[in-house]
């Protein structure tokens, strides 16, 4: 690609091509097909973010072997944005901060993209549908009401399954939580990595630490001193803690994303611009492996 620049969150994703209705006399030929997709972020060597890029510089490598690009999504290109917002009991203190927070993400996304936002305690809610609709983003996000239990792992499931799956382009979930999950059926710690490996979205897990509220108000209660870091469903609190964390860090890790900690409100806004330069910045590539028969895991390089 030269020395100007080098590139940044590669991820590659496999997905069987959709077939489309055919029309009355059509003939039907089924063919079956893996379009591979790679969203792609590039910054120059100061770690500034870069726009303009042209799909004739980037070149696709798959197991060593250069692959043509059959797909290309530029930067100017429209992204699609999950808004997936943890509301369980262990957020409630962090409510207000992450309506917030959410709120002047809605509002810094450019005109042509758009966004959907979901909630989860126990279940996970719907609370927008995919739009362009800023307003009805952000009544979404209003209205937003703290429940028991905490789902995170079906909430990724359903944004990817149900949501992301059939949008083709460029996406991202904006995940805001504690990544402290207690109630989930569906999906577990592993099958919801795989299923963000195997994706073309990229995550960005805005971390909200909510350790020390917990144990403060166990502590407000009048537990003995050796209770105030109970168990949480049934694990010592810490440990439920440190893997949400390695949680967080992981799935932006495989999507060539980026975790971010929240702290005060300038932080956040920070942390938001970041985000949003690092979308603008984001590329789609795509390519049909030109071996078909071979399984199991392949080495790709941009």
């Amino acid at each position: 690609i030269g020395s100007l620049f080098f590139l940044i969150g590669v991820l590659a994703s496999a997905g069987v091509g959709q077939n489309q209705p055919p029309s009355a006399g059509d003939a039907v030929i089924r063919v079956e097909t893996s379009l591979v997709s790679i969203p792609v972020s590039a910054a120059d060597r100061e770690g500034r973010f870069l726009s303009g890029v042209q799909q004739g510089q980037f070149r696709v490598f798959e197991n060593g072997k250069e692959q043509p690009i059959a797909y290309f999504g530029g930067n100017d290109t429209p992204i699609v944005v999950a808004l997936v917002l943890d509301m369980s009991d262990s957020t409630r203190f962090k409510l207000a901060d992450i309506q917030g927070s959410a709120i002047r993400f809605i509002k810094q996304l450019q005109p042509n993209d758009r966004a959907l936002v979901m909630a989860f305690d126990k279940r996970v809610h719907l609370l927008s549908d995919v739009t362009g609709d800023r307003n009805a983003l952000v009544n979404a996000v209003r209205k937003i009401q703290v429940g028991g239990g905490t789902s995170v792992y079906n909430a990724v499931d359903t944004v990817l399954r149900q949501y992301f799956a059939p949008i083709r382009g460029r996406k991202a979930v904006v995940l805001f939580t504690d990544g402290v999950d207690t109630t989930s059926a569906s999906a577990t710690y592993d099958s919801t990595i795989r299923l963000a490996t195997e994706s073309d979205s990229m995550f960005y897990a805005i971390k909200f630490d909510t350790y020390t509220d917990v144990t403060e108000e166990a502590r407000k209660r009048s537990l003995a001193e050796g209770q105030v870091s109970t168990s949480i469903g049934g694990q010592p609190s810490g440990v439920v803690y440190e893997r949400a964390g390695r949680y967080l860090s992981q799935l932006p890790e495989v999507t060539g994303g980026r975790l971010y900690t929240a702290g005060s409100n300038d932080h956040l806004s920070n942390a938001f611009s970041q985000i949003i330069g690092e979308l603008r910045s984001q590329y789609l590539l795509a390519f049909y492996p030109q071996d078909q028969t071979k399984s199991g895991r392949r080495k790709i390089v941009v």
